[in-house]
């Protein structure tokens, strides 16, 4: 794969290249996502005239070419924040999500952007401190107490909140936008068994145009997946109350 960094004008993309690949290999570690591996990609600044995206908000084109993000400067909390959310959507369908499909979609690529950063704030052996030097840990560490960020809305009950919401996700894109229902939460529910989400790295295997509703989308996907994977399926199953 090849990856390619345009539109800042910082001299800080040494730095932004080293992140792209310590995150792609902390999501292959833990969600076995080797399609990352087999495309080029662009990482663009949101403000670049070459962006493709419309809007303000971080994006990954349908086609998962290329990636756009609107953070500038050495804001490398949120600049891993929204990398490791976009590059989740990379590990999906390739085609354009049916809406009432991208609410899961968006919930497992909060898991991810939750996920990296928990393993960044855990690694204290140096590897990550080009970003803030030794204090890199405890600043990511931080990061993650922050309880309202670019795509962090924290709400009182997963379940509860997806049974009001599900009507609305399945509708409405600016509702899709207000997804990530405490994912902390939801690591704890798999006793933080993150190679158990393995599956992720299935994902864009399923077949959308087969499927009408997430119940299709997640019982194709247990199709594909191991024991070990539709292990951590079935919590999710249960957590969100889904009747499969």
């Amino acid at each position: 794969m090849n990856i390619s960094i345009c539109g800042w004008d910082d001299r800080l993309d040494n730095i932004r290249c080293k992140i792209i690949y310590d995150v792609i290999n902390i999501m292959y570690r833990y969600f076995n996502n080797e399609i990352l591996f087999r495309n080029d990609l662009i990482i663009y600044n949101i403000k670049s005239v070459d962006c493709l995206c419309a809007g303000e908000d971080p994006c990954t084109h349908y086609d998962r070419s290329h990636i756009c993000l609107n953070v500038d400067g050495a804001h490398w909390c949120q600049f891993v924040h929204q990398l490791s959310h976009e590059l989740c959507h990379c590990s999906t369908s390739r085609t354009q999500l049916p809406q009432n499909i991208k609410w899961f979609d968006e919930f497992i690529c909060c898991c991810s952007s939750y996920l990296v950063e928990l393993i960044i704030s855990q690694e204290t052996s140096g590897l990550y401190n080009y970003m803030f030097g030794e204090s890199t840990s405890k600043n990511f560490a931080d990061y993650l107490l922050i309880e309202e960020k670019e795509h962090i809305y924290c709400v009182d009950s997963i379940r509860t909140f997806f049974k009001y919401n599900r009507k609305g996700y399945e509708s409405d894109q600016n509702l899709i936008k207000k997804h990530d229902f405490y994912c902390v939460e939801l690591f704890n529910k798999l006793n933080n068994n993150f190679n158990g989400l393995t599956f992720v790295g299935k994902m864009h295997l399923v077949q959308l145009f087969d499927c009408m509703n997430i119940e299709q989308f997640i019982t194709a996907l247990k199709a594909i997946c191991d024991e070990k994977e539709n292990n951590v399926i079935n919590q999710i199953i249960d957590v969100f109350g889904i009747k499969i």
